[in-house]
């Protein structure tokens, strides 16, 4: 059965191109059309940008036909975005992280070797 939705028409576009297949219904698993935990990190990435989205890679596991994942899709839609990086004031002092912290401890301590 084709997709129904815009959002089925994306995911089902991803795991073809993702698999290497020509079409891909909405009833289709992901698996069973042979995608595989590594592919599946492509195909939430793929779908992230796509939909401004964060899907984890367990949404993939959980709902792997393509009718499924367009429903988790549609809920996470528009929980990507990032917040805008702004310039702030470089502070004089600026502290070490606790794990610069405690190579600097470490190596002082330790004697050097000839």
């Amino acid at each position: 059965m084709p997709p129904r939705t815009p959002v089925e028409e994306i995911v089902a576009g991803v795991f073809a191109q993702v698999l290497g297949i020509r079409r891909v219904g909405r009833g289709d698993d992901f698996f069973a059309l042979g995608g595989n935990s590594l592919v599946a990190t492509q195909v939430v990435s793929r779908l992230g940008e796509a939909l401004g989205a964060r899907i984890p890679v367990r949404a993939l596991f959980d709902a792997p036909t393509v009718e499924a994942l367009a429903v988790r899709v549609e809920q996470a839609t528009g929980t990507g975005t990032r917040p805008q990086l702004a310039r702030r004031a470089r502070p004089e002092r600026i502290p070490l992280s606790p794990a610069n912290s405690a190579c600097g401890s470490s190596t002082a301590s330790t004697p050097r070797l000839r």
